[in-house]
């Protein structure tokens, strides 16, 4: 894989300072109050050249995230077969603890899980080995709330493990749920049933 990565081009400005060794990187498992692991799943993705979370978004890109189509250097990215790196491995990859702490990211990981072949089973078994199951509860609630009637939310949030031990929550005030869907704000006089808000999915793609 050949990708060409300039810090100039880079679109989070912490990520330039921590490349440069002024700051350390801050995960979204220290946001989460958790610790970061070893990760089989980071592995996997790593073993198929995506080695950072730039590069599975750009992998996101090209499976139909074309809403985050203006990150750079996504085009330089040889996009892999479903059959070697599942949808909902990719997503889940995404919003992976291990991660320096990066919204875009989880929301690019959103979009792609909510994409219409997930599944739901899989998407909280892999979130649970990952250690991201509170990153993915709030995006189902978020989703929950957006479109209520769809059953593809329920059956995320009522798979999920029980515990006897409290679990960390996602800090809602980290990504409102605005950043997870297109927002109009606007009815249509020609259609008034017409949401005021839309969850964002990825395109189809040839």
């Amino acid at each position: 894989m050949n990708i060409t990565r300039k810090k100039e081009q880079t679109w989070e400005p912490d990520r330039l300072r921590i490349e440069r060794g002024e700051v350390t990187a801050i995960t979204l498992a220290s946001k989460l109050g958790t610790v970061t692991h070893f990760s089989p799943l980071l592995r996997k993705l790593a073993k198929h050249g995506l080695e950072s979370p730039q590069e599975m978004a750009a992998c996101a890109v090209h499976r139909g995230c074309r809403h985050y189509a203006n990150m750079p250097n996504w085009k330089d990215l040889q996009p892999f077969p479903a059959s070697e790196i599942s949808n909902e491995e990719l997503a889940i990859g995404l919003l992976s603890p291990c991660h320096p702490y990066e919204p875009l990211f989880i929301r690019v990981g959103s979009q792609l899980l909510s994409a219409p072949q997930s599944d739901p089973k899989t998407l909280v078994r892999l979130a649970t080995m990952e250690r991201c199951l509170a990153t993915l509860k709030y995006i189902a609630s978020c989703g929950k709330e957006t479109e209520p009637d769809n059953p593809f939310w329920d059956a995320i949030l009522e798979n999920f493990p029980t515990s006897q031990h409290p679990q960390p929550e996602f800090p809602k005030s980290r990504i409102h749920i605005s950043r997870f869907r297109a927002e109009t704000g606007i009815t249509n006089p020609f259609n008034p049933n017409s949401p005021k808000a839309a969850w964002l999915r990825p395109h189809p793609t040839p």
